[in-house]
């Protein structure tokens, strides 16, 4: 019975009929458990998840793993249901869950390069992503936080071509590559978290291997590099290259740190 069963839903599935494949191994399942191997559960699973079942075919994927943890077919999907179902959701009422499932996703599945993307996205990078935007927009920054989840990432993998669309007004519009934003993420967080030679050598290789900036992302990696620098010592230089930066951007807070900088010396009349 469990064969022609399996037989039936296999071919159902294989013809890209999920629907009808469903309850078929469905039933196989759960009526026929001690006859089942782990494919019979991935193939019930990922018939879920074309239905977009996720939190059902999240549980399934859970039993699957219970049985051969090593998988890597279920393994996938495990983590893209554990995406759906608690990371790519509008809002987060509960951090802790968002960061344990980040952990599992973690464990479940690896970075993919780019250029192994082009298919199907990385369900490692997206959801890492989506922690890290999380982090970064909440009311409480915590560098800390940002550190380890950007430590996750090897920015070498990351998409390096800007994104562009097109809004509701019909205007083009352009977007930050991955890497540039993993750049920026991580740049920001080591200077807030007093990593100062960290933040200098990221910031410098962001400079150096980014061939296009967006939101005036250079100025802000030459900015931290400066401040960076007068953390570390050397204010004469840091002014001198704030002062540079004066000449492209002249904000306020720029002419603000190199007036504090002067005042450290007890120079602020050089300022003046």
């Amino acid at each position: 019975m469990h064969t022609q069963l399996r037989q039936q839903a296999k071919q159902l599935k294989q013809a890209k009929n999920f629907e009808e494949a469903l309850p078929l191994f469905k039933q196989l399942w759960e009526e026929h458990r001690e006859n089942c191997n782990e494919w019979d559960g991935w193939n019930y699973a990922h018939c879920l998840s074309k239905q977009k079942d996720y939190k059902n075919a999240l549980k399934i994927c859970r039993e699957v793993y219970e049985i051969k943890p090593n998988f890597e077919q279920n393994n996938n999907l495990y983590a893209w249901c554990i995406y759906y179902t608690e990371i790519k959701i509008e809002k987060v009422e509960n951090e802790q869950l968002l960061l344990k499932a980040g952990e599992a996703i973690i464990k479940l599945s690896k970075q993919k390069p780019t250029e192994q993307q082009s298919d199907f996205p990385c369900v490692y990078s997206l959801s890492i992503f989506k922690i890290l935007d999380y982090l970064n927009e909440k009311t409480i920054y915590n560098p800390k936080s940002i550190i380890y989840w950007t430590e996750k990432l090897n920015p070498d993998f990351l998409e390096t071509i800007p994104f562009k669309f097109t809004d509701n007004e019909s205007k083009e519009r352009e977007l930050a590559s991955k890497k540039e934003d993993w750049y920026s993420l991580r740049s920001k967080a080591l200077y807030e978290n007093g990593d100062f030679a960290d933040c200098i050598s990221c910031s410098e290789t962001a400079l150096k291997s980014l061939t296009k900036f967006h939101y005036d992302n250079d100025i802000w990696f030459k900015r931290n590099i400066a401040l960076s620098k007068a953390e570390l010592g050397d204010i004469e230089t840091a002014i001198e290259e704030l002062k540079s930066l004066l000449k492209r951007k002249n904000e306020w807070f720029i002419q603000k740190e190199i007036a504090e900088l002067y005042k450290r010396q007890n120079k602020i009349d050089e300022f003046i």
